[in-house]
């Protein structure tokens, strides 16, 4: 498991994540993760391009930065996830909370409707 800071500003996160989002995964990155998205209090954008699995401790770990950010009134939005990566994602009903977009473009474009 990975995580790339692609950028930090004082008004955007965004990270891209790779490997796999299961236990193991998530043990390895959580705390990471969390210091570069929710504990800015930013609108985050999460690259999940490069993510080839997801199990439930990774949904668990998204929705728990997903809420937290959304009690700081902003958003994130997962960019990209691979097909068998969205199709866990839509299985657990978490697109209402955390958007889905292509690419970085579309991903900006839904943090600035909000």
């Amino acid at each position: 498991m990975g995580l790339i800071i692609v950028q930090e500003t004082s008004e955007l996160s965004h990270v891209a994540l790779s490997g796999r989002l299961d236990a193991p995964g998530v043990e390895e990155l959580e705390e990471e993760f969390f210091a570069h998205t929710e504990s800015r209090r930013l609108p985050a954008l999460v690259d999940m391009s490069a993510v080839t699995f997801i199990a439930s401790m990774g949904i668990r770990m998204l929705i728990r930065c997903a809420q937290a950010l959304h009690h700081a009134e902003v958003r994130m939005v997962l960019i990209n996830p691979q097909p068998l990566v969205k199709n866990a994602l839509d299985t657990a009903g978490i697109t209402p909370m955390i958007h889905i977009a292509s690419d970085a473009i579309q991903a900006l474009a839904q943090l600035a409707d909000e």
